[in-house]
């Protein structure tokens, strides 16, 4: 008997019951989704945090006014957006099985 009941026997590294292939497809999808889908508060994040060093770079290195913090704070964002709507977009292809044609 597998310790811990049929809970475990179901999972197929603790329990070691051979999945079959439509369920492993599902399960590796599941994973891709979830992800991609935590990496997007990250992306969102990364945007305007790297616009603002990189404005305060300019800053200081060449004396520029200070809104070019905020503009680039701005651009990052724009960025950030973008890539986020194509990780959006590449999870949806996932979820409907579609492979990326740009990934190999």
């Amino acid at each position: 008997m597998i310790p811990g009941g049929k809970f475990f026997s179901d999972w197929p590294l603790i329990g070691g019951v051979a999945m079959d292939a439509d369920k492993n497809k599902n399960t590796w999808k599941m994973v891709q989704l979830a992800g991609l889908g935590f990496s997007i508060p990250f992306e969102i994040a990364a945007g305007p945090f790297i616009g603002y060093f990189i404005g305060v770079f300019l800053r200081d290195k060449f004396g520029v006014h200070r809104y070019f913090i905020y503009v680039f704070i701005v651009l990052g964002f724009i960025a950030s957006i973008s890539n986020t709507v194509m990780i959006i977009t590449e999870m949806i292809r996932i979820q409907e099985g579609e492979r990326d044609k740009t990934r190999k």
